[in-house]
């Protein structure tokens, strides 16, 4: 599953962003490999399991593959909150 969210920021604004919101979710980093400056990994732990996902921070948007989550959380659902949560930490400040 794939979400792109759409935005007017610099890539490395967009990524600065990203991270920020992650931290303040307590979303862990997902990869051992170096995480490039516009593009990381994070991983949330649920009470239902893990979901974890990839992002891409370039211009004029953000794109987010699901790598993994539970088979009984449904897709819309995660694709929702991403969404969201995207939109909130991409808009203006």
């Amino acid at each position: 599953m794939e979400v792109r969210i759409d935005h007017d920021l610099e890539p490395a604004e967009a990524a600065r962003r990203l991270r920020r919101a992650a931290q303040e979710l307590d979303l862990e980093e997902a990869t051992d490999e170096p995480q490039g400056d516009l593009h990381g990994a994070f991983r949330k732990t649920t009470p239902m399991g893990a979901v974890k996902a990839s992002w891409k921070a370039e211009a004029g948007s953000v794109e987010v593959r699901v790598l993994d989550k539970p088979a009984f959380l449904p897709g819309g659902m995660v694709k929702n909150m991403l969404e969201e949560g995207l939109a909130k930490a991409l808009a203006k400040e």
